[in-house]
Parts: structure tokens; C-alpha cells; sequence
């Protein structure tokens, strides 16, 4: 990675410097809902969130506030904290087609 000029950082850091978050973690107690309403406060605005984790990672609730916000550009939600066939019918359902922001497959409403 250091031949690239990347390097690992504490998550303080990564969420108040990246442009770009990936989530690349396994679902354990420490990193359910690791992004939350907190780490998104201290997000640097207009940054992108890519979760290839399991969907417990990001709190879908604070992830919809912070793309209403406009602190979060844009999101690629790989996984989900549940089926998206039954998020369609849930009222935060569509979250990249209602508010503008890119989201991923199967949450787009």
C-alpha cells in the first residue's frame, strides 16, 4: 500500500480527512452500526460512502439523515441491514431516487 501512497490511519482520522470511506470489516459487536450517527458528524462533508461489509455496519437511519443533510454526497450500499425486497415497502425505502444522492442496487426504491 505504501508504494501506492496509501497507508492505514485511525478511524478519527479517516472520517474527518477521506473523500471516499470503504468498509471492508466483518460484522462483529465493535463494528455493528461503526457508522452511525457520530462517525457521520464527524464525516468531512460531501464525502462518499462505499459499504462492501455486511449491512450492520452503517445505521441505516443515521446514513438516511446524513444524505439529507447533504454531510454524505453519495452512498454505495453493497449489503443491507435487511432484504431489500422488504426495504421497498419501508417509508425510507428509495433513499437515492428521493433525495438525489447515488445509492446502490436494491435500495434505489
Amino acid at each position: 500500500m505504501t508504494a501506492l501512497g496509501a497507508g492505514s490511519v485511525a478511524l478519527p482520522t479517516l472520517l474527518t480527512e477521506a473523500g471516499f470511506i470503504t468498509l471492508p470489516v466483518p460484522l462483529t459487536e465493535e463494528t455493528r452500526h461503526l457508522i452511525g450517527r457520530a462517525a457521520i458528524a464527524q464525516m468531512k462533508p460531501g464525502v462518499q460512502v462505499i459499504n462492501t461489509a455486511r449491512g450492520d455496519v452503517i445505521d441505516k437511519t443515521a446514513l438516511l439523515e446524513g444524505l439529507r443533510s447533504g454531510r454524505i454526497a453519495g452512498a454505495a450500499p453493497d449489503t443491507f441491514e435487511c432484504d431489500p425486497r422488504a426495504a421497498r415497502r419501508r417509508p425510507d425505502a428509495g433513499i437515492g431516487a428521493t433525495h438525489g444522492n447515488r445509492c446502490g442496487p436494491g435500495d434505489l426504491g
